[in-house]
């Protein structure tokens, strides 16, 4: 088959997750709580109108783009201002397609969220990954002299980080927008944890894009809805490389759901922040843990001195992040938060460990 392929591709390896039996799952930072009581009744009534599942979606999601634009109205957000896609991922691919021509730059931080690289490499961009500090903090001016030596046409910046957790403070944005000049993604999938946004900028810097997501906080990974903010012209710009009927119409209701009761995934959102601290302070008395990275997010990243966490934890049924042997991550595992009794029985069991 490789005749056939892109020889750029050819010895690439696809992404996979592959499906393994569980009592716990605390490896790709999910929520684990249940929806709303109300959330179960309304989509089973939503569903008897079979218009609302034999008919193809609304392309351009208007209701949904309306409630994100009315619940963001405090930042002066309009419809005009928002673009959907199947999870942050769909968006990712969006920009860099309309954006980067094949061969030119995209900056992207490591370590950080995997489909930079990925999305970057599949529209035949060059991906320079520029490398967190040994702390796993931004290197601020080293990433300034590299925006000007590179002169990317991307750039990308992940707020609070993943898999690190750690946040990017906003002085050192503005620096990074004003320096730029390409569009500047700010990934902001998990500031409902960090409580800190860029979106009272996005009129003013008409190069920064900001993502957001359903899947952290309000617990709608399976329906996959992301989204972007920018100003008018950079989301009708953005429009040129959105597929039609991208995101279906389940999950365009379920999203607009989960808005509506907004205060109650925030509480479990508290709730998490909660679980988080609790969780820290006990990992860090595990004799094999080294550190617990500071986090803004709904995981910890932990560096621990020995290997075959994952494996062991993995035969007790409860489902781990770990990492290779090598490269910037090498003895890390990363933990999602989950319920109170759920993180007490992962504490258990490592402590057998």
């Amino acid at each position: 088959m490789n005749k056939y392929m892109r020889k750029d591709l050819q010895f690439y390896k696809p992404y996979h997750s592959p499906i393994k039996p569980y009592e716990i799952k605390v490896d790709a930072n999910e929520s684990p709580y249940p929806h709303h009581e109300a959330f179960v009744e309304h989509m089973k009534q939503w569903m008897k109108n079979k218009d609302n599942i034999t008919r193809y979606p609304d392309t351009d999601a208007v209701l949904l783009r309306r409630r994100i634009a009315k619940h963001y109205e405090i930042y002066n957000v309009h419809e005009e201002n928002v673009i959907c896609g199947v999870g942050s991922d769909q968006i990712i691919d969006i920009i860099i397609k309309v954006f980067v021509e094949p061969g030119e730059t995209i900056l992207a931080p490591t370590p950080s969220f995997s489909m930079y690289k990925l999305g970057g490499l599949l529209n035949h961009a060059y991906v320079h990954e520029y490398a967190l500090d040994d702390a796993f903090h931004y290197d601020i001016p080293a990433l300034l002299d590299l925006i000007e030596f590179e002169a990317p046409k991307l750039v990308f910046l992940c707020t609070p980080n993943n898999p690190t957790g750690g946040l990017l403070d906003r002085a050192s944005i503005i620096q990074v927008l004003d320096k730029a000049k390409c569009p500047v993604v700010i990934d902001e999938v998990y500031a409902e944890f960090s409580g800190e946004t860029m979106l009272d900028l996005f009129e003013k810097y008409p190069n920064m894009i900001i993502l957001r997501s359903f899947s952290k906080a309000y617990g709608l990974a399976g329906l996959r809805t992301g989204y972007a903010i920018a100003n008018k012209e950079m989301i009708d710009t953005l429009y040129i490389g959105k597929p039609p009927y991208n995101l279906s119409n389940y999950s365009q209701e379920a999203s607009i759901f989960v808005l509506d009761h907004h205060e109650f995934y925030m509480d479990q959102v508290q709730a998490i922040k909660k679980e988080r601290e609790i969780m820290k302070k006990h990992l860090e008395t595990l004799p094999f843990v080294e550190k617990v990275y500071e986090s803004e997010t709904n995981f910890l990243l932990i560096k621990v001195d020995r290997t075959g966490i994952q494996k062991l934890l993995e035969e007790k049924l409860i489902l781990i992040r770990d990492y290779p042997p090598t490269g910037n991550l090498a003895g890390c595992i990363r933990i999602t938060i989950g319920t109170s009794e759920e993180n007490q029985r992962i504490l258990e069991k490592l402590r057998e460990v």
